[in-house]
């Protein structure tokens, strides 16, 4: 799930394979998507090239996908 317009940039593991991620950014122009998935590589101490999102790219609930390397 991603919340934008949030006072900080916060992540949060709510389960195995879910998280809560709160942005600054609006949903202007893919920021917030790129925020958060820059936030989720960088929580998961992959390489952001290796993450994208396959579903929901325009709702809070959102499917990403990351590839092995």
């Amino acid at each position: 799930e991603v919340d934008t317009g949030a006072r900080a940039d916060s992540i949060k593991r709510l389960g195995a394979d879910r998280f809560q991620v709160k942005v600054k950014e609006l949903p202007v122009r893919n920021l917030a998507n790129k925020k958060a998935l820059s936030l989720l590589a960088e929580h998961l101490e992959i390489d952001p090239k290796r993450i994208r999102i396959i579903n929901g790219h325009f709702h809070p609930h959102k499917l990403v996908h990351i590839r092995q390397r």
